[in-house]
């Protein structure tokens, strides 16, 4: 049964956070929830059981989990690193300018 659920396709879901994750990566969950507005801990279990995207601890924050993209993903993608998806330059500012106001609001 598990198999089966990792041969099937990608929701479209499961696809915005990886876009997510890939992009705006290293980020945490809270911050990828704040991004799409949903709970996304079932989303990224499964990415991460896939193989897609990797978690880490945050050194500054204890209990704090960060996701990237995974050198599997890359691979699948024919990448060697991240900043090689299309117009990463650009979305990677728009997400810097997204947080950097989150922050001056909080």
């Amino acid at each position: 049964m598990v198999e089966e659920e990792f041969q099937e396709d990608l929701t479209a879901a499961a696809t915005e956070t990886l876009s997510v994750v890939a992009y705006a990566g290293p980020i945490s969950r809270a911050q990828i929830e704040y991004i799409r507005g949903v709970n996304s801990s079932f989303i990224l279990r499964s990415l991460m059981m896939r193989g897609l995207i990797e978690r880490n601890s945050d050194p500054k924050r204890q209990n704090v989990y960060l996701y990237t993209a995974s050198f599997e993903l890359l691979k699948k993608l024919g990448l060697d690193s991240a900043a090689k998806l299309p117009d990463y330059a650009k979305y990677r500012a728009l997400i810097d300018q997204f947080f950097s106001r989150q922050n001056e609001t909080e």
